[in-house]
């Protein structure tokens, strides 16, 4: 049993790490790594228990939600008034589709026994987040004109 779930912790950890590895953030052009998910591998680095590993991915989740918010207020402010509706109408789709994830994943993995899967449900709610941030980010990216550039 201890091995069964031992193996899943791993693959579903393994998975979701190889899945951010992939992930294209709006910083791709640099070999840096997203403030978010820099913090958070700091944070793995120095806490090696189960639950403080899960306290990591927790405060990552706050901040990616966080994130969401920041870039889709922003987004909604830079596009011209007549796409405004349709940043409206797709924050509120993700919205339904991320409460759907949710309720998904606390089905499955609600009711697990073990504290690891704490982190795994934890890590499959920050995804979304984190995927949604990430769009929004490029989004803006298209939209904003870039100042830094002489």
């Amino acid at each position: 049993m201890f091995v069964r779930f031992s193996l899943l912790v791993v693959l579903v950890l393994g998975s979701t790490f190889a899945a951010f590895a992939q992930d294209e953030p709006a910083n791709a052009n640099t070999d840096e790594k997203h403030p978010i998910d820099a913090a958070m591998e700091k944070c793995l680095a120095t806490n090696h228990g189960t639950m403080p590993r899960a306290e990591c991915y927790s405060k990552a989740s706050e901040t990616w939600q966080t994130e969401v918010k920041t870039k889709y207020a922003e987004l909604l402010k830079a596009l011209p008034a007549a796409s405004r509706s349709v940043l409206k109408q797709s924050q509120t789709r993700w919205k339904i589709y991320q409460k759907g994830e949710a309720d998904l994943i606390m089905k499955i993995y609600g009711k697990k026994k073990g504290s690891g899967y704490i982190s795994v449900r934890i890590i499959l709610l920050m995804k979304a987040y984190r995927d949604r941030a990430l769009e929004l980010e490029s989004h803006l990216g298209s939209v904003k004109p870039k100042t830094d550039q002489n």
